[in-house]
């Protein structure tokens, strides 16, 4: 079972990095984090509420902290595989600034594990699926009202 594991991982690996977007470095920047001219409470409202769009389950949402974290799956970031799931996660900070400003960090990872009860997570870099971080913040920009920030 273990070695069909591995060839999956090694597949979805291969498969991912084929359909991968290479951006410049002033372009992996913009998307690795962004500030905005907004209350903390706003934008962590606005990712909230984005994250619920993605249909993945909030596992946590603690504004003071400034943290959101979803539970791997939801359509399109995940499958279901022998009972259980390989899919996405993402953790947002959304740190206050100043009283009017924010910057907002997500950090994508994926389960590979194909065992509900013993979740194998490993984090997806912005340099291995550039398109999770693009998409992220150009459906936040547009939520918040904002001109898109990057090119793509």
């Amino acid at each position: 079972m273990m070695k069909y594991l591995v060839i999956l991982v090694l597949f979805l690996s291969g498969l991912s990095l084929t359909a991968c977007t290479i951006l410049s470095a002033e372009e992996e920047s913009l998307y690795r984090s962004r500030t905005y001219p907004l209350a903390q409470s706003v934008t962590f409202e606005a990712v909230h509420a984005q994250l619920k769009q993605y249909t993945m389950a909030i596992d946590e949402a603690d504004l003071v902290k400034g943290l959101i974290k979803t539970q791997p799956g939801g359509p399109g970031h995940g499958l279901a595989f022998g009972g259980g799931t390989v899919g996405y996660q993402v953790t947002v900070h959304v740190d206050a600034l100043s009283p009017s400003s924010s910057r907002v960090t997500p950090a994508w990872s994926m389960n590979v594990s194909s065992d509900p009860f013993r979740p194998q997570i490993v984090a997806v870099p912005i340099e291995h699926r550039p398109i999770l971080y693009v998409e992220f913040f150009n459906a936040l920009d547009e939520r918040l009202g904002l001109p898109k920030q990057g090119t793509r």
